[in-house]
């Protein structure tokens, strides 16, 4: 099932990631899935911001 889309423009000092969630997120969902973001930051080897929009 998909819940949301996401979109990341990676720049010289980090990666940015904009979520558009399509459906209402529990805190334990936004939570694992920052969780998930900073791990793909982490593999990118850059800080990792995420940014939600309606």
């Amino acid at each position: 099932m998909q819940v949301g889309t996401w979109r990341r423009t990676v720049k010289r000092t980090k990666v940015d990631v904009a979520v558009t969630p399509l459906v209402a997120l529990s805190t334990r969902d936004r939570t694992v899935a920052d969780s998930a973001f900073r791990s793909y930051g982490h593999f990118l080897g850059l800080p990792c911001s995420v940014t939600r929009t309606a």
